[in-house]
This record gives C-alpha cells, sequence and structure tokens, in this order.
C-alpha cells in the first residue's frame, strides 16, 4: 500500500522556525535603519527651515534699512524704519512670541532671538531660530549699516 520513504525531502518545524527568526532579525534591523534615517530627515527639514527663517530676517531687515536710510531702535525687540518718527510710510519691526512682526502682521515665524543694539551709523542684528543652536539651532548676527539718512 503506501511506502514510507526514507529520503524526506520536506523541511522540519525546527528549520521552519529558525528561518522564522532570522527572517525577524534581519527585519528589524532593516526597521531600525528606516526609522533613523525618517528621524534624520525630519531633523535635517527642521534645521532647513530654521535657518531659511534666519536668513530672510536678516535679508528682509537689511534691505528695508538701506532702502529707506533712516531708523530708529527702541529697546532691545523694536525697530522702526522709515522717514521721519510718526510718518505714515514708516515701518515698525517687534519681536514677540517667536515671531517678527511688521506693523502688527507677522512677516516671519520660527525666530528664537531677535536682539538689537544701535551702533554709530548703524545697528546691530542678531537673530537666532527656534530651536537648540548646537543641534538645528541658527544665529547671525551683523551690523547693518545704512546708506543715506540722518540716524
Amino acid at each position: 500500500m503506501w511506502k514510507l520513504s526514507r529520503n524526506n525531502r520536506g523541511v522540519t518545524l525546527v528549520e521552519v522556525l529558525a528561518v522564522l527568526v532570522l527572517m525577524s532579525l534581519i527585519l528589524l534591523m532593516i526597521n531600525g535603519v528606516h526609522q533613523y534615517g525618517q528621524k534624520q530627515f525630519v531633523r535635517q527639514k527642521e534645521q532647513i527651515q530654521n535657518q531659511e527663517n534666519v536668513q530672510f530676517a536678516v535679508k528682509y531687515i537689511t534691505r528695508e534699512i538701506r532702502r529707506h536710510g533712516t531708523f530708529e531702535v527702541e529697546g532691545k525687540h523694536k525697530l522702526i524704519i522709515g522717514n521721519e518718527k510718526g510718518d505714515s510710510s514708516e515701518d515698525v519691526y517687534i519681536y514677540k512670541n517667536n515671531a517678527i512682526y511688521r506693523n502688527d502682521t507677522i512677516l516671519i515665524e520660527g525666530i528664537g532671538s531677535f536682539d538689537l543694539e544701535r551702533k554709530s551709523q548703524g545697528v546691530k542684528l542678531t537673530i537666532g531660530s527656534n530651536g537648540d543652536p548646537e543641534v538645528n539651532g541658527e544665529v547671525v548676527e551683523t551690523i547693518i549699516y545704512s546708506r543715506g539718512g540722518d540716524n
């Protein structure tokens, strides 16, 4: 009737379990590498966004100071750019709530610090991004000289 062969070509349960354990370990390692890559991507994206925010703010304010020619520094976080104090063409830049406001409208968000210091014929501007400066933050410090007007 049924003849049992001594040469079985199947796999045993132990062999199947060994393969499953090895495949699980390989998949866990692949998953770890994938998650690390995703975290790095998010971190670098945040870093780039922080750098862009700071660089945009510095370039914009520099351009406005040079274009208008006159400015006034009031405290560490308020800059008035325009012709004469009280003139309707002046722009007021204020730092509050991690953003720089231009005439009470948000100009740029994601700013961690905005410090102004009056210098002879110019203003020292220090802008820092949100985040840890050593990890993903950006701090730019520059002195902007006016190209005209009385300061």
